[in-house]
């Protein structure tokens, strides 16, 4: 008697662990977006990539509409299937709105790069360093840029002016070269 009531509860207890590390999966994948298609697999009408840059406040006032010392505000959309908009504002070589075509191959590795740092999961806004001693490090003028992907009917818009991982500069920078042709 003594073993089947053992032999119950082992197999009991068993069946318990499982449904709750299977619920655990569940749970994680569906936060985490594994149960989506990747932004690869999606039609590339469903995926839009933002970058705009404000020209402030970075301490420089431009002189006038042909000084390029300013820092640059403009704006750039991606689309999916390769299609750039560019606009820009001020402190910027080309003014007003010019459409362009990057690679569809160059949209891919750029979603990959939202990929490994893990954009979804990035804060929302950057505007100061937290410091090695717990210190927090501030500044009062930076190019503040705005950085947004849509992919299918997720939306995330991140904010960098000062403090952003390292992952995120490079990205930022792999977008400003997109359309670095038109700004200086």
């Amino acid at each position: 008697m003594r073993f089947l009531l053992t032999t119950f509860l082992a197999k009991t207890c068993f069946v318990i662990v499982c449904t709750l590390i299977g619920m655990t999966f569940i749970f994680f994948s569906n936060i985490y977006g594994q149960n989506e298609p990747r932004a690869d697999q999606l039609d590339p009408s469903a995926i839009t990539i933002s970058m705009k840059r404000d020209g402030f406040p970075c301490g420089y006032v431009p002189v006038n509409e042909k000084d390029l010392n300013g820092c640059p505000a403009y704006s750039i959309i991606i689309t999916g299937d390769g299609t750039v908009t560019y606009e820009g504002v001020s402190s910027v070589k080309t003014r007003g709105k010019r459409i362009f075509t990057i690679p569809a191959e160059q949209v891919k590795e750029l979603l990959a790069d939202f990929e490994r740092v893990k954009f979804f999961e990035l804060q929302d806004r950057y505007t100061e360093k937290r410091l090695p001693d717990g210190s927090v490090s501030t500044i009062d003028h930076s190019n503040g840029t705005t950085i947004t992907l849509k992919v299918g009917n997720k939306t995330k818009s991140v904010y960098n002016f000062y403090g952003a991982p390292e992952a995120l500069n490079a990205l930022q920078k792999k977008l400003d070269d997109i359309s670095k042709h038109l700004q200086r």
